[in-house]
Formats: C-alpha cells, structure tokens, sequence
C-alpha cells in the first residue's frame, strides 16, 4: 500500500485545487477511477494542480466553474490565461462514462486548456489509484496491487454506496425519465485522516445494517450525501418570471431570454446593482443552465471583466462568499 501522509484525498464527484509551497500539501490522490472521468489541470508557472473525479451524476459544469471560483479568490489565477495543460483519463465505453469524457473535454477547450487523453487502463496493474505533483506535475499511477485499501473502502462506503442508490432510483424506471447531475462538492481530507483499514468479522452485521438502512431511507440519503440540479424547466421559469416582472422593457435581456443565452445574460446582469437578483438567481442555476464561468464575450470578456469594467464590486463579494 503506498500511504502520502499529505496528500489531498479527492474521491468520485468531488474536485481539489492546490499550490506548491514549502509547508503546504503538494499532492492531490483520487481513489480508482473505474468507469468515472477523471481530469487534472497543472500550471507549471504557478505550480497550481487541480484534479477532479467525476462520475455519471456529477455536473461536469458545476466542477469547472468552482474550480474557475477557487482559482481566481485564492490563487489569483484562472482557467482562461491559457497557463494550464489538462489531461483526461479513466472512463469506460459506458455510454453515460463516455458522455462526460466528451463534456469535460468540450468545457476544458472552450476555458482555453490544451487537453489529453491518457488511457490509464494501460498503466501497470488493473484499475490504477492516480496522484498529482503540484510541485512539478508529474503523476503516478499507483498499481492495482499497491493501492491504499484504506481509499478505495471508504470510496465505496461514501460515494459507491449512494452512486448504487442512485442507480436503482434512477435506472430501473422509478426516477422517471429526468435523471439529475449533482454538484461536484470541495475536498478537503488528508489521507492520513483515513489511518489503517481494520475491518474484522464482529464489525461486518454493523455494515450490513447501515446499508439497509440507506436502502430504506434512499430519498433522504440522497439528499444529505449531495445537492441534486434544480430541473432545467423550473430553473427558466423562475428566470423569465423575473425579467417578466421587473425588466419588461429592457430589450437586451429579453433578447437573451428568447434565445436562452444565459451566459450573456450573466455578464448582463453584472452591469448594475439593480440586476443583483437576477444575478444571484443565475448564479444559483449556473449549473443547471450551463452558465459558463470562463466564458467570454467579443467585447464585454469574463464575467469579472465585467464587474472591474461596472465597479460592480457587490457581485465580486458574492461570488467570493460562495467560494471555498
């Protein structure tokens, strides 16, 4: 088993972003990556390393753009400057698995990141645990017979556990046709957290009765493990409701409603304080909308172009405040 007292412990639907220093965690792990997507992002200059592991419910949007949010409060950094070198591995030919390969490649491009895909299948042994360097971006790819238990148990307890929730809610016909994407949600353990798996037989009934209990209990678990999309349909609702009632006459935003561009419509509602609500409420169904963080317009540029242009400094403290 190979154990990195401090390394950042990033399991399925969650992202990390770090920064070598002397002192501070300079390695980023995440458990075998099996049929999930996995990406990690470096910048050689600023040693800065992201690695995020997204499995068939995570919102491929919701990771970009929080990992844009973290980049830009504390590494005064950004996807967009065209320092950062992606690469794209795991997957299977699961149709859902292939989907997000193809959406996290789309939306790494369209941030300006020169993207590769690395086929870990090939790399020593079955199903390789995966780190990152930030110190100088190397990656190792841990052998399916040196892989810290430890990581791969409480994956499953934590995250394969709900994913197989989620798969009978969802996949056997009881969800309905509307399947959700989640948010993809902040590491923050060390793998020295997690010590020595010891899993003796007296412990095993323990086990067993936890997983009936989520079995019998799978609404409410679902809801405590992550944050489920608002549907797309209610979140426009909401939208054109509000320009309804309190921007009737402005035409610029209309013109966005008609043609559902949300990403204009977000840089829009940047430009005065009197927009806040709608800006607060695009914010909030960024990922449902696919608002895009890093997108830019011809003239206008980011979104915090935007709110340097205005002086806008309102949104600059809300986007902040949201921002782990």
């Amino acid at each position: 088993m190979i154990n990195n007292n401090n390394s950042v412990v990033v399991f399925q639907g969650e992202h990390a972003v770090i920064q070598h220093s002397d002192g501070n965690q300079s390695v980023i792990k995440t458990s075998t990556p099996t049929s999930c997507t996995v990406f990690t992002l470096y910048n050689r200059t600023r040693k800065i390393a992201v690695l995020a592991h997204i499995d068939e419910y995570t919102s491929v949007r919701s990771t970009i753009n929080k990992i844009e949010l973290k980049l830009r409060k504390h590494f005064e950094a950004t996807l967009t400057d065209g320092e950062f070198t992606g690469f794209i591995m795991g997957g299977t030919s699961d149709p859902y698995s292939i989907e997000k390969k193809k959406l996290s490649n789309t939306a790494l491009a369209a941030a300006s990141v020169n993207t590769y895909l690395i086929d870990t299948h090939g790399k020593p042994g079955e199903g390789p645990q995966i780190t990152i360097n930030a110190q100088d971006g190397s990656y190792l790819f841990h052998p399916g017979n040196q892989v810290n238990l430890t990581l791969e148990f409480w994956q499953q307890r934590e995250y394969g556990e709900f994913n197989n929730l989620l798969d009978l809610k969802y996949g056997y016909g009881y969800g309905g046709a509307y399947i959700p994407d989640y948010e993809s949600k902040t590491a923050t353990r060390s793998e020295s957290e997690f010590g020595e798996l010891v899993l003796s037989p007296e412990e095993r009934p323990q086990w067993i009765e936890i997983h009936k209990q989520r079995t019998n209990n799978l609404n409410k678990h679902v809801d405590a493990v992550r944050t489920a999309l608002a549907p797309r349909k209610d979140a426009e609702k909401q939208i054109q409701d509000l320009i309804r009632d309190k921007f009737s006459r402005n035409k610029p935003l209309q013109s966005s409603l008609k043609n559902k561009n949300y990403n204009l419509m977000f840089r829009q509602s940047a430009t005065d304080t009197k927009y806040f609500a709608l800006f607060k409420l695009l914010f909030k169904y960024s990922s449902t909308l696919d608002v895009d963080f890093t997108s830019k317009g011809k003239q206008s540029g980011t979104i915090w172009n935007v709110i340097e242009k205005y002086k806008t400094d309102t949104y600059k403290d809300f986007l902040d405040m949201y921002t782990l």
